[in-house]
């Protein structure tokens, strides 16, 4: 019996029956934080059919009790980063034999995987919230690992290979996987291994890296993939559904995530976000609905929990470093929006007062998020100036500077909200920037060389 998490003999547990001992072995498969074994991985992805096997078992009515695991096996193909071979490689009739006998054994593995699921449905377990599962793989040890020479040659050509990520996207995965999470929504460690599963498939896919640049730059435009890969709104409908959970920080957290890394991609997805609705016009609705997915998440800058805390941080702070107006040369066919400042919308719901709360917070990410959030603003109008000078956030970022216990990352980023709000401010604004102690950041700017320019542009105003 095999552990995928390993991809070695499963441990075993001995249990009494009837006076005798008896050797089972089950584990628990369905954890976000101990995904499949990449050798299980690299297996499974060797398969030409392998996507359309996971889809169609995520499809079958007759396998609700696999499901779990089934979406267990999704995200950690999702997140490994590994290739598959694209369909003109897989019908390359000039195989060597090892590679050919390494395909024959790693279907037999897939075979046992699909059988071990069947069999599942029909056992005396039948409480879907059960996250054991025994797993018979006898040919998984015979199909070792990938044969090295095939292995290097598909990641020598990107044109002969695609990410197992977008392969299952191209397979369609995302409407099954949709409609088990909306029709078990009670199943907590279904949910919860579907909100890791739904993160892990939006990350990184349409990155700006924006929160990894300065303050001061911009992130260089990008080619985002396929609208078709995803629908959109069907996925956020169950986002929010997800984010509506109250005590469960694994939910929230996952949710969070996949909210952020959707937002760190081309503005129609921040639309969608935020206002929870499609265009086909240069139009959008006048505001953000109350109860919809922006007001959740400014009241989640607040969760005591830093997993909850820190992505719900990430997705404001990516809305609110977005460009106004989106020319986004998408393949959605949207054309471009209509000019749009998401920051107004977050500054709606308050998110200042909280964002200055968490410039005290004991987790140094989520101070240097805050800070980098609010230096965003910081960059606006004056009145979303206005808006970060009236939360009192200013004394408090002076104070970050001054210290010099503060740790480096998380002083750059008060010294960006300094910096922004004397470049973008009003002459009255600057009145009380001065009073309010910020001279002497620019003073402390002056003693690093990649900084003096703008501390003395800061210092002239």
């Amino acid at each position: 019996e095999w552990d995928l998490r390993t991809d070695k003999p499963s441990s075993t547990t001995t249990t009494a029956t009837d006076g005798d001992s008896a050797t089972t072995s089950t584990y628990h498969v369905s954890n976000p934080h101990k995904p499949m074994h990449p050798s299980c991985q690299k297996r499974l992805m060797q398969q030409p059919d392998a996507m359309q096997m996971l889809v169609s078992l995520l499809s079958s009515p007759l396998l609700t009790s696999a499901h779990e695991h089934l979406i267990w096996i999704v995200g950690s193909l999702s997140s490994s980063g590994i290739n598959c071979p694209s369909k003109a490689n897989n019908n390359n009739s000039s195989s060597s034999s090892s590679r050919s006998n390494n395909n024959s054994a790693a279907t037999a593995a897939a075979a046992e995987v699909t059988k071990a699921m069947k069999s599942s449905t029909s056992g005396a377990n039948a409480n879907s919230n059960s996250a054991d599962v025994s797993v018979s793989m006898p040919a998984a040890s015979a199909a070792a690992d990938l044969d090295d020479d095939s292995s290097n040659h598909k990641e020598k050509s990107s044109s002969s290979s695609v990410s197992a990520r977008d392969a299952i996207l191209a397979a369609g995965v995302m409407p099954p996987l949709l409609k088990i999470l909306e029709s078990d929504t009670q199943n907590l460690p279904l949910q919860r291994i579907g909100a890791w599963c739904l993160s892990s498939m939006v990350e990184g896919r349409y990155s700006n890296s924006s929160n990894d640049s300065s303050s001061s730059g911009s992130a260089p435009k990008r080619k985002y993939p396929d609208a078709e890969d995803i629908d959109i709104l069907s996925l956020l409908t169950t986002l929010r559904r997800m984010l509506q959970v109250e005590d469960d920080e694994e939910i929230l957290g996952f949710t969070c995530w996949a909210l952020s890394h959707l937002c760190d991609g081309p503005a129609y997805h921040i639309a969608a976000v935020i206002y929870e609705t499609d265009w086909t016009s240069n139009t959008l609705p006048p505001a953000a609905p109350q109860n919809g997915i922006i007001p959740r998440l400014i009241e989640l800058l607040l969760h005591p929990s830093p997993k909850v805390a820190k992505p719900a941080l990430r997705t404001i702070g990516n809305c609110v470093c977005a460009e106004c107006t989106a020319p986004d040369n998408d393949s959605s066919g949207r054309g471009a929006m209509p000019v749009v400042d998401y920051t107004e919308v977050v500054l709606e719901y308050d998110a200042v007062p909280r964002l200055r709360e968490l410039i005290d917070h004991e987790h140094r990410e989520i101070q240097k998020e805050a800070c980098w959030t609010l230096s965003n603003i910081a960059a606006g109008t004056p009145s979303q100036i206005q808006a970060v000078i009236d939360s009192g956030a200013i004394p408090p970022l002076v104070n970050l500077v001054n210290n010099e216990n503060t740790d480096k990352e998380v002083r750059s980023e008060a010294c960006w909200v300094v910096l922004n709000a004397t470049s973008c401010g009003n002459d009255e604004q600057i009145d009380i920037l001065i009073n309010e102690g910020c001279v002497s950041v620019l003073g402390v700017l002056l003693t690093e060389a990649s900084m003096v320019m703008m501390a003395l542009e800061g210092l002239e105003r």
